[in-house]
């Protein structure tokens, strides 16, 4: 079974590329163990400064009562270069829907 990720921001100085551009999700415990990655390639052009919403569906992890799960758009071919992350702290209270703000 899989989960389904709704995200969305805006990009304010990088451009998001078709195909190439990634969007990533790093399930972590809390001692930022990676439990778990996944990660796509956008289906379409984001312009610096438009607005992107996307969903992605990843594969379900086995994951413990808490745990962070990390989002990150980055460069495609500069793995370090990051256009946006974002970090939740999940815990057995959690609900499914969380507000992520990139930074």
């Amino acid at each position: 079974m899989d989960e389904k990720f709704d995200v969305s921001g805006t990009l304010t100085q990088l451009n998001i590329t078709k195909v190439k551009s990634f969007l990533e999700f790093k399930y972590m415990d809390l001692s930022y163990f990676f439990i778990g990655t996944y990660d796509s390639t956008f289906n379409e052009l984001y312009k610096a400064g438009d607005p992107f919403p996307v969903s992605a569906n990843s594969p379900t992890l086995q994951l413990p009562d808490s745990y962070y799960i990390g989002v990150i758009v980055r460069d495609p071919i500069n793995l370090l270069n990051v256009y946006g992350c974002a970090l939740a702290n999940v815990t057995g209270s959690s609900k499914k829907s969380f507000n992520f703000k990139f930074l």
